[in-house]
This record gives C-alpha cells, sequence and structure tokens, in this order.
C-alpha cells in the first residue's frame, strides 16, 4: 500500500501544474506539500534505508536484487511511477516480491527514481590476493554510501581504494548488452549467427550466459561510446533488450582458495543488504 502510495504521489506532483524545474529540484518538498492532506503518515526518506540484516541469501540472490532493483528504477523513469499505467512495473514488482527482496529497498528504488538528487558513483574494494570488488551504487547522499562500506570493510578486512583510478589496472570499462535468448524470443539460430550478427552491428564479442534466475541470454559487449548505438541496431533486429548498460570486465580473474572464497562470498551477501548498491563487478573466477 505504501509503495502504491509513493507511486501515485509523483503522478500527482506532475498533475498539479507544478513547474517541472521545482519538482526536479525540490521532490521531496513538492512531495510533502501536495500530498500532507491526503497521507497525514507520509514521510519523504532522503537517504537510503539501513542494510537489513533479513536480506539473507547467496550470491545469485543477491545478483537477482541487484537486477530487479535496477530494472525497477528504469521501468519508473522510462514509463512512469504509476503502477496502473505501468505494465512492466506491475510485473517487476510482482517479481521482486516473489524473490522476497526487501519491500524498504523497492519503496527506496521508486522514491530515488523520481528524484533529481540521485547521483551515480563507483567505489574499489579491494581484499586480500588481489581480489577486487567494483561497487556501482546510485544514492543522494554519497557519504552514507561510503559509511555502509566502510563498515562492511572493517568485518571482511577489505579496504577500500579512495580513488578511481586502481580499477583501470584490472578492468576493462564495456557497452553491455543483455538480450533475451529463450524458445519465444530469441532471433538467433546459434552462437555463429549471433556471432556474425554482433560483427555486423559494432559489439565486439557476443556468448551466451545463464543469468542468475537460470534464464539463458545473449551477451553483447561493445566500446561504452557505442552502446546507445548497438542497442538500437540490435532492437531494430528484433531483439528484446532486458538491460543495456556501461559494465566493467576483468582483464585477468584470479582464483581464490577456499577460504578466500568464502569471504568474498560473504562481501557479495553484505553488499545485497546495501539498497544503493545497483551491481557489483569482481575479478574473481
Amino acid at each position: 500500500m505504501h509503495l502504491t502510495k509513493l507511486l501515485r504521489l509523483s503522478n500527482l506532483a506532475l498533475s498539479k501544474n507544478v513547474s517541472q524545474n521545482i519538482f526536479r529540484n525540490n521532490s521531496g518538498l513538492v512531495f510533502n506539500k501536495l500530498i500532507n492532506k491526503e497521507l497525514t503518515n507520509f514521510k519523504y526518506i532522503s537517504n537510503s534505508p539501513e542494510p537489513s540484516a533479513s536480506n539473507k541469501g547467496n550470491i545469485n540472490q543477491a545478483l537477482i536484487c541487484f537486477k530487479y532493483l535496477r530494472l525497477i528504477k528504469k521501468a519508473i523513469r522510462e514509463f512512469g511511477p504509476i503502477v496502473e499505467e505501468n505494465k512492466m512495473l506491475q510485473y517487476l514488482l510482482q517479481k521482486a516480491k516473489e524473490y522476497n527482496i526487501p519491500p524498504d529497498y523497492i519503496d527506496y528504488v521508486c522514491r530515488l527514481s523520481v528524484d533529481s538528487r540521485a547521483t551515480l558513483g563507483l567505489m574499489d574494494l579491494l581484499l586480500f590476493h588481489n581480489c577486487h570488488f567494483i561497487v556501482q551504487y546510485e544514492d543522494i547522499d554519497i557519504s552514507l554510501t561510503k559509511h555502509h562500506l566502510l563498515k562492511l570493510c572493517h568485518t571482511t578486512d577489505a579496504f577500500i581504494i579512495q580513488n578511481n583510478t586502481k580499477w583501470l589496472q584490472n578492468f576493462d570499462q564495456k557497452g553491455i548488452i543483455m538480450v533475451r535468448n529463450d524458445s519465444t524470443c530469441s532471433p538467433f539460430k546459434d552462437l555463429k549467427e549471433t556471432q556474425m550478427i554482433a560483427t555486423n552491428v559494432g559489439a565486439t564479442r557476443a556468448a551466451q550466459e545463464i543469468d542468475p534466475e537460470g534464464l539463458p541470454y545473449w551477451q553483447f559487449l561493445c566500446d561504452s561510446c557505442d552502446l546507445h548505438e548497438v542497442k538500437r541496431q540490435l532492437t531494430e533486429k528484433g531483439c528484446l533488450v532486458e538491460e543495456a548498460f556501461v559494465g566493467y570486465i576483468p582483464k585477468k580473474k584470479i582464483t581464490l582458495s577456499h577460504h578466500a572464497r568464502n569471504t568474498a562470498q560473504k562481501i557479495f551477501v553484505e553488499l545485497n543488504k546495501i539498497p544503493c548498491i545497483d551491481n557489483v563487478y569482481t575479478n574473481i573466477s
């Protein structure tokens, strides 16, 4: 109910002839003024909720959570925040519920989607044995994001690299396009045809992958500056593009001992408890 009210709220703000500039720059203020009489218990939360101790799981669960929180933001920004008018958002909210993604996380990313103060950023966590975690986040208060990560580092012997230059030594920045590949929507016969199409549209690599939900997809890589053009051409060829974003591919993967791998897995799961994190990239094989 709270989520539905939130999403209706942004539509109310835009339907009351509120100046677009005022709404973009003072979304929290506009929200509170417009619905003060309608939702007396409504509280605008400008920062992310505290990490949830109940949000437990394995790496697959963490990746699924990252995925659906990203897709919910994407659906709101592309098709609007009103659930009843946004079929994609309805579907994603149902999937998030099925995967037990905490409701306060969903509520938070919905708020973030309509707040112009949200900022994208990267932080590089270094564990032992040259094990890196590139943490991609979107938040309003970056200092709070860093606070959560510092707390995590304190319990796992990791530390934050204080600048963004270190990842360049270990990762390549690439455009990443995820295309559905099942019996109902794959436009390609096999890997050979997919790789040929990849060359034609300007992608540098195409591979068949399995996502955390166990669903097959084609992954296309390209130069980050070509992302939108490659996505456009794939869409014109009948591909169902689920996601297209700039991500990070390890230049060389490392193998960890059993103990080190368990520690790295713990970090991955703990990162999933911070709702402002969009994705995590690592060089672990």
